[in-house]
C-alpha cells in the first residue's frame, strides 16, 4: 500500500454546508446567542463604574448616556456602586454557565450527528470505494476531521458571535463617552481585516496539509498492526520503522509550518492595541487638559479599549478554529458526497427466491483496468444444483461471484435470479438470500456463539449448533476453555486458519440462505474436510443452490457440473466424469493433482 498520499479525495466545503448542522439545534443556538449578549451587555458595566467612581471622587459630572443614567440609579454612592458591581460580576457568572451549556451541548450532539452519518456512508458505499481507501485515513477523518468541525461548531461560532457583539456594545460604549477619540481609534482598524484573511488562508491550507499527513500516518500505523507478522517473519522492522520516521518528520514540518502563522496573529494584534493605548493616552490626555473629557471618562475609555483586546484574540481563535473545521469538512465530504452506484430500493416485489441463476453474456473489466476480467459468460445454473467454478488463478471465478452479488455491476450481458435481474433486486434482498463466502475471512473479537449468530436477528442455540455440525467445526468448539461461550481475539488470532474458514462457514449456513455462494473459502482446511463439508450442504432440505470455486479438483468431483474458467471466458464445462474423457484443461489438472497426492503419500482421490 502507498502511504505517500490521501486516498480520499477531499472537497471544497462553504457555509452552506454548515447550515443543516446549525438547524437541527436552532433552539439551544438561539437560546445560547441570547444569553451571550447579556453577558456582553454586563461586561460594559466594569468601565463604566470605574469612570463613575473616579469622577464621583474627584466631584466632577460624567457625561455620556449610559455612564449618566448608572450615575443617576447609584444615586453616586460608592457603596452601591460596588454592589451594582458585585451584582453584575455573579449574574455574568449564571450566564455564563448557561451559553456553554448550549454551545458546547450543542457541538457535541453536532459530532455525534457527523459521526454517525458519516458511519452510515461507509457502510453505504460499494466495493469500489474500499479499493482505493485506506482504513487508517477513513478512522482518521471520524476521529480528528470530525473534533476539528466540532470544535468549530461549538467554540468556534461562540467566538465569532461574542466578538462581533463584544465589539459592537464596547464601540457603543466608546462613542457614548467621544466621538472624536473613538473615531481615532477606528482609523487603526481599516487594515486588519486583510491581514486577517492573508493570516486565516495559511492556516486553512496548512491545516489541510496537516490532516492529510495525519491521516498517512493513521493509514500506515493501521496496516503495520495488521500485517506485524509478516514484518517480523521478514525482518522488516528497521525499514518500517524508517518509514514511519519520513513519515513522523512531514507531519511535524506541515505542523511547524501551521504554527508560524498561528503564532502570527498574537503577537500582531498586542503590537495594534499597544500602539492604540499610546495613540489613546496621546489624544485623550490632550482632551482631558482642555477639559474636554474627564480624566474617570479617559480611564474608562482606556479600560473599555483594552476589552477590545478580547475580541481581536477572539478574532484570531475564530479564524483559526474556522479555516481547520472548513478543511476538515471539505475532507468528511469527499466521502459523504461520494456516489453510490448501488440503492437498497427494489423495482421488483419478491417474497422469497428459489435459487435459479442465469448468466446472460456477462462482461466485466475492473476500473483503471484494460484486460476483461470476464468476456461473454453464459451458464445456467438451476435451483438445488452444485455447480463448481474451476481455473487457475486469474480466470474469473472470484469476478463472476462478485458480480452475483453486486459487489460491482455488470457493465455487459445481464445476470437473473428466478427470472429477475440482479439490478432489480434489492441489495438487501439479494443479499439476504445468498451466503457468500469469500477468501478472506473475517470474524469479530465476539464469543464463537455470536460470531455464528452475527447475520440472524436473535441467538438461537440450536441454530448456531447445527451450523456448527454442517461445517465440521462442532468439535473443536467444543474443545475451547468456555466452547461456544469462548470470546475470539482480534479476527480470530486465537484459532488457525482453516478453523476460521470453517467458523465463518458456520455463519453463513446459520442464515440457511437458498443460495451459497464459496469463493474458495475452504483453502485452509484439509481435502478429506473440505469433501466432508460440501457433502454435509449437499444433504441440506431444502437443498440450496451452491455455486463453489476452488482450486483442489477432487473436493468437487461430486458436483452437479463443473464450468472451467480461462482468461474470463468458458473453456469447458460438463459433468466430472464428461470432462476427464474430453481430455481437456480438466482432466489433465485432475490427474496431475492426483499423481501429486499419490507421491505425498495422501489417500486415494480417485
Amino acid at each position: 500500500m502507498n502511504s505517500s498520499s490521501s486516498s480520499v479525495s477531499p472537497d471544497s466545503a462553504s457555509l452552506v454546508d454548515i447550515l443543516p448542522f446549525l438547524r437541527a439545534y436552532k433552539v439551544r443556538y438561539f437560546f445560547g446567542i441570547l444569553v451571550l449578549i447579556l453577558v456582553d451587555v454586563l461586561e460594559l458595566i466594569p468601565p463604566l463604574l470605574i469612570s463613575i467612581t473616579i469622577d464621583t471622587l474627584q466631584g466632577l459630572p460624567s457625561s455620556g448616556v449610559l455612564a449618566t443614567t448608572l450615575r443617576r440609579f447609584s444615586g453616586g454612592e460608592i457603596g452601591v456602586i460596588l454592589w451594582i458591581f458585585l451584582g453584575a460580576i455573579f449574574l455574568q457568572w449564571i450566564l455564563r454557565y448557561l451559553w456553554r451549556i448550549c454551545f458546547f451541548f450543542a457541538q457535541e450532539y453536532i459530532a455525534r450527528d457527523i459521526r454517525r452519518r458519516y458511519y452510515y456512508k461507509l457502510l453505504e458505499l460499494d466495493t469500489d470505494f474500499y479499493t482505493k481507501a485506506q482504513t487508517g485515513e477513513l478512522l482518521s477523518l471520524a476521529s480528528n476531521d470530525v473534533d476539528a468541525v466540532r470544535m468549530m461548531m461549538g467554540a468556534g461560532f461562540l467566538l465569532f458571535v461574542d466578538t462581533l457583539c463584544y465589539f459592537c456594545f464596547v464601540l457603543f460604549l466608546l462613542i457614548s463617552w467621544n466621538v472624536e477619540l473613538t473615531f481615532y481609534l477606528a482609523l487603526t482598524l481599516p487594515f486588519l481585516p486583510f491581514v486577517v484573511l492573508y493570516i486565516s488562508r495559511k492556516i486553512h491550507f496548512h491545516f489541510k496539509k496537516v490532516q492529510q499527513q495525519l491521516a498517512v500516518i493513521s493509514a500506515h500505523a493501521q496496516e503495520t498492526f495488521s500485517g506485524i507478522g509478516v514484518i517480523k517473519n521478514f525482518l522488516r522492522e528497521p525499514q518500517e520503522i524508517q518509514r514511519f520516521h519520513r513519515e513522523n518528520q512531514d507531519y511535524l514540518r506541515y505542523n511547524l509550518d501551521l504554527a508560524k502563522y498561528q503564532s502570527l496573529f498574537w503577537p500582531f494584534m498586542a503590537f495594534v492595541v499597544s500602539l492604540q493605548s499610546l495613540l489613546v493616552l496621546w489624544i485623550g490626555g490632550q482632551f482631558v487638559q482642555q477639559g474636554e473629557m474627564s480624566s474617570g471618562e479617559l480611564v474608562g475609555f482606556i479600560y473599555a479599549m483594552w476589552l477590545l483586546t478580547w475580541p481581536a484574540i477572539a478574532l484570531g481563535w475564530t479564524m483559526s478554529m474556522y479555516q481547520k473545521g472548513m478543511a476538515s469538512l471539505g475532507r468528511l465530504k469527499g466521502v459523504l458526497g461520494h456516489p453510490s452506484s448501488f440503492s437498497l430500493e427494489s423495482s421488483v416485489s419478491v417474497v422469497s427466491l428459489r435459487g435459479k441463476i442465469d448468466f446472460s453474456g456477462v462482461c466485466f473489466t475492473y476500473p483503471q483496468s484494460s484486460h476483461s476480467a470476464l468476456e461473454n459468460i453464459t451458464l445456467r445454473v438451476e435451483p438445488g444444483q452444485t455447480v463448481a467454478l474451476v481455473g487457475a488463478t486469474g480466470s474469473g471465478k472470484s469476478t463472476l461471484m462478485r458480480l452475483l452479488l453486486r459487489l460491482y455491476s455488470v457493465q455487459e450481458g445481464e445476470i437473473r435470479v428466478d427470472g429477475f435481474s440482479v439490478e432489480e433486486l434489492s441489495l438487501a434482498q439479494l443479499r439476504r438470500s445468498i451466503g457468500y463466502m469469500p477468501q478472506e475471512t473475517f470474524l469479530f473479537s465476539m464469543t464463537v456463539e455470536e460470531n455464528i449468530a452475527f447475520g440472524l436477528e436473535g441467538v438461537d442455540f440450536g441454530v448456531v449448533e447445527r451450523a456448527a455440525r454442517l461445517a465440521c467445526i462442532h468439535e473443536e468448539i467444543e474443545a475451547l476453555p468456555e466452547r461456544y461461550r469462548t470470546r475470539l481475539g482480534e479476527k480470530g488470532v486465537n484459532l488457525s486458519g482453516g478453523q476460521k474458514q470453517r467458523l465463518a462457514l458456520a455463519r453463513t449456513l446459520a442464515m440457511s440462505p437458498p443460495i451459497l455462494v464459496l469463493d474458495d473459502c475452504l483453502c485452509a482446511v484439509d481435502p478429506q474436510t473440505e469433501r466432508r463439508i460440501l457433502a454435509n450442504l449437499r444433504t441440506l432440505c431444502p437443498r440450496p443452490t451452491i455455486l463453489v470455486s476452488t482450486h483442489r479438483l477432487h473436493t468437487v468431483q461430486d458436483a452437479d457440473w463443473i464450468v472451467v474458467l480461462e482468461g474470463g471466458q468458458i473453456l469447458e464445462q460438463g459433468t466430472h466424469d464428461q470432462l476427464l474423457r474430453r481430455g481437456g484443461w480438466y482432466a489433465h489438472t485432475y490427474r496431475q493433482q492426483q499423481l501429486l497426492q499419490c507421491i505425498e503419500g495422501g489417500p486415494d482421490v480417485g
